[in-house]
């Protein structure tokens, strides 16, 4: 006789009985709708998005942070007066990224002042930089921004600068205790361009072809792959059984560890 397992299965709510709970600040419902509608926002129809967005700009400033961000990044015209209005009523940050990234040119361009805020320069510029030639305040910008630009020719920059962007950004990589590799390859030698910082900024020296400032970051993996070699903690961390976040952590941590004393060699360091 096969005994049989019963199973129990969670059936989702009805996402109408979801917006209802969270619309009602009354329900008692609201934490759990929320939670529960966002993980399934992707799937909705348009109206549910709709619908929801809406309460969002209704609710709590979290809220409209996160209707404001995901209208950034899927631009819906119907909340072009939302938008502004929170730009202009709260002076909102991420209102003023939604509009750079997706209002009509001559808007921004009519705004350009009002819209350049330090968190908002880089997308003002990326937005403006194909039909202007726009010089740009470098002290809005960070290193990997101002390659990044210098990649879509905004402006003319010399050989030099650009390997000094490359050393500074090499160096934020080293000395950002936050910052991991986005995968780790248990398989593979650990690169520098592991670190998603340094693999765009030699993206963006091959749309250039910077070959020599290119040559600074293969020249920083042959140190770092010589050095790795010699490393007892890099054989450890390899060999142990570490869960796949775990040694993502440590190696990212030991890379940068050796980063640092690579650069430090080249005199690019002085701590």
């Amino acid at each position: 006789m096969v005994n049989s397992i019963a199973m129990t299965y969670k059936f989702n709510k009805p996402i109408k009985t979801l917006l209802s709970n969270f619309e009602n600040k009354k329900s008692g419902k609201v934490m759990e709708s929320r939670r529960e509608i966002r993980r399934r926002f992707d799937y909705l129809d348009r109206s549910q998005q709709v619908r929801f967005l809406k309460a969002c700009f209704n609710s709590c400033n979290s809220d409209r942070e996160w209707a404001c961000e995901e209208l950034t990044l899927h631009w819906d015209p119907q909340f072009t007066r939302t938008i502004e209005l929170m730009w202009e009523n709260l002076n909102d940050e991420g209102a003023m990224r939604c509009i750079v990234k997706n209002f009509p040119l001559e808007y921004i361009v009519e705004n350009m002042n009002k819209l350049s805020g330090q968190k908002t320069y880089y997308d003002l510029c990326l937005r403006l930089c194909p039909y202007f030639k726009i010089k740009f305040d470098k002290e809005k910008l960070t290193p990997l921004q101002r390659l990044s630009l210098y990649s879509k020719g905004v402006n003319e920059v010399s050989e030099e600068e650009i390997t000094g962007l490359v050393h500074e950004i090499l160096i934020n990589i080293a000395t950002d205790e936050y910052l991991l590799f986005e995968v780790a390859d248990r398989n593979s030698v650990p690169s520098c361009r592991d670190f998603a910082p340094c693999r765009k900024a030699f993206y963006f020296l091959m749309e250039m072809d910077q070959y020599a400032a290119m040559g600074e970051i293969m020249d920083l993996d042959e140190r770092i792959l010589d050095k790795l070699g010699n490393s007892s903690d890099f054989h450890a961390i390899r060999t142990s059984p570490f869960s796949d976040s775990e040694y993502r952590e440590m190696m990212s941590s030991l890379v940068k560890k050796v980063m640092h004393e690579c650069l430090k060699s080249k005199g690019l360091l002085k701590k």
